[in-house]
Order: structure tokens, then sequence, then C-alpha cells
């Protein structure tokens, strides 16, 4: 049996108490009123930058004001205030309007720059926009997952968000730390707690998509009972090379054996075998119906497990925008096969 892990401005232009610690954002009127105390514990009067940004973009001491909704009074002795601070006039008159000076012009695509990372920084995440996302999603398949999963994963991401190149790295016992460290944004595995030690599978969520039965396919339609079963080769999956599985146990616990006639490392080598060969195999009745529809299927003669298939990650990412989206798209994707994807053409 294969294991198969094979983140309205309101503006005081008074002077406030310094604090050296920031008040809790939740408290705040909006994304922006929540720095003014944090910023008037810095040296500079970094505190005053949301109205140098409103004056030199507007080049008004009116309009600057109405953006920050103070009077024009107060935005008149920030002006000042940031003339002092600069060591520059920034806006000069000439005629009856006021225009930037050089410097001005040189530090306003800084000041924009500087506002703008500190809305990202203390406010709110902002949306995750699939079409326009970028970048790179990795996940962890064993050979079945990448055989029956990956093309239909990318077809879909494509449509979605034709920006995301996807990495496939195999499923191995270390997946569930590689998750939790970043290098894998979500794996599709077999709910193996309790039959195979896991290092740091606590780590992860796991979310189950649907359940996973075995079945017994020939190349050709032959009911097979137990005797029959027991007198035919069989073709065993097992990454590793080692003997034995789910229907090995369930026979020996029936006093009964049978000749395994070849072991291969993965259910795509299996599936030819049967196909090309007079051998008998069980298997995932999710992969053979997608790989190899017009192989005849059978109930086993003895009892296999079911195994619930799941889309596991790291918990640190439960609330991360990007990956909720993520890990909602590839679950539905599991979920279809479960349900049962078109078989392939052969």
């Amino acid at each position: 049996m294969c294991l198969g892990l094979s983140v309205s401005l309101r503006f005081d232009m008074g002077t406030s108490p310094r604090s050296s610690t920031c008040p809790a954002l939740e408290h705040a009127d909006n994304r922006l009123s929540a720095y003014h105390v944090c910023l008037q514990s810095m040296d500079a009067p970094v505190d005053l930058l949301p109205a140098l940004l409103a004056l030199l973009e507007t080049e008004s001491v009116t309009l600057a004001a109405r953006r920050m909704r103070v009077g024009q009074p107060a935005m008149s002795r920030t002006l000042e205030k940031l003339r002092q601070a600069t060591g520059d006039e920034l806006l000069v008159r000439t005629g009856r309007k006021l225009v930037r000076t050089r410097r001005a012009s040189e530090i306003l695509p800084e000041a924009r720059s500087l506002l703008s990372g500190a809305q990202r920084v203390l406010g709110p995440p902002s949306a995750f926009v699939p079409h326009t996302a970028q970048g790179v999603v990795t996940f962890a398949l064993g050979d079945d997952m990448q055989a029956v999963l990956a093309s239909h994963l990318l077809e879909r991401m494509r449509a979605a968000a034709p920006g995301l190149d996807i990495r496939v790295r195999p499923l191995v016992l270390e997946s569930a730390h590689e998750a939790v460290r970043g290098v894998v944004d979500l794996a599709v595995m077999p709910d193996l707690r309790g039959q195979v030690r896991i290092p740091m599978l606590d780590e992860l969520v796991v979310s189950a998509q649907y359940t996973r039965r075995f079945v017994t396919v020939t190349r050709k339609r032959k009911k097979l009972t137990l005797e029959a079963f027991l007198a035919a080769e069989h073709a065993l999956v097992s990454p590793g090379g080692e003997e034995g599985g789910y229907v090995d146990d369930a026979l020996r616990a029936l006093g009964k054996r049978r000749r395994v006639a070849v072991t291969v490392p993965g259910f795509q080598a299996a599936i030819t075998l049967v196909r090309e060969l007079d051998l008998v195999a069980t298997l995932p009745d999710d992969i053979v119906r997608v790989l190899a529809p017009r192989l005849h299927r059978q109930a086993c003669p003895v009892s296999t497990p079911e195994l619930p298939m799941c889309v596991a990650w790291a918990r640190r990412f439960n609330q991360d925008a990007r990956h909720r989206w993520l890990r909602e798209l590839v679950s539905e994707v599991v979920r279809e096969l479960g349900r049962g994807f078109p078989g392939r053409a052969e």
C-alpha cells in the first residue's frame, strides 16, 4: 500500500503629549489617525507628514486644510512648522497662487512613499486580487496527486490568477516541516494520523475533503472470489520497496497470504502493469477512475481502509488573504476529484 506521502483622516494640529508607545490600532478612527501619537515619539516632526503631503499636492493652504479637516489658520501654522523643520519655504507665492519650491518638488515623491508605507504597516491588510496577483505558490503532492491533480490545479489557477506560477514538491515525511517554514503553501495528503508518525503535523490544519476508498483492478472483466484473488499474481505499490500493505494485513488476519509478483514505487507504474499484463492490483478508486477508467474495478475481497483525503497548511497562514483564497481554490479542486473528474482517453 502506498503511503501517499510520496498580512477620512483626522489630524490634530495642536500639540499632544508625547508617548513612548503606540495606541491600539483598533481604537483608531481610521487607518491614519493612529499614527499621530506613534510618530510624535520620534525626534523629527514626522507626525506632520500627512499635512506636508496635503500642502505639497494641493499647493494650497485652503485645500490642504479642507483635506485634513482642520481650519485654515491651523494649517497655516503647520506650514510654518514644516518650513522650520525642512529649512525651506516649500510653498512660495507666484501671483495669486502658491507653487512648490524646487526642494518641495524633490521631496514630494518621498513623502508619498513614506505615508503609503505607513498605511501598509499600520492599516488593515489590503484585499487579495487574484487576477492581478504575481508570485509563486508551492504544493506538496504525492505521485498520485501529481498525476491526477496538478493539471487541474494549473488550469484553474491560470484562469483565476494568471500571474501566479506553480511549483510542485514531492510529498514526504518532511513536508509538514516545510509547510511550517513557509517553503510549502499547501499539501494534499491522506490522513494517516495514527498510522504514521509525521514530524510537526500538529502545527498544520488538516482539512478533510473527501474519502478515498480502494478497489481491485484487472485488465479484463473477471469476478475475483477470495480464492481467485489469492491465486492471482499481484502488483503492489510501495514507495520504499517494502513488503506488505493494507491487503496483506487483512489477509494475515485471515491466516492467508497472496503472491506479490512485482512492487513499484508509484500508482502510474502499477496501472501500466495491470493494463499490459495479467496482474491484479488494489489501488485507490479515485486514481483509477482518472488515470485508467477502462480497467475493470471491483470491491476487494478483503477489508481495506477508507482514508480521508485532506488539504493541509500551516496554522500561521489562517488569516492571510492570499493563502485563504489559495486553499479555497485547491480544496474545491480536490473535492471535484473526490466526485470524479472525467476519465482520460486511453
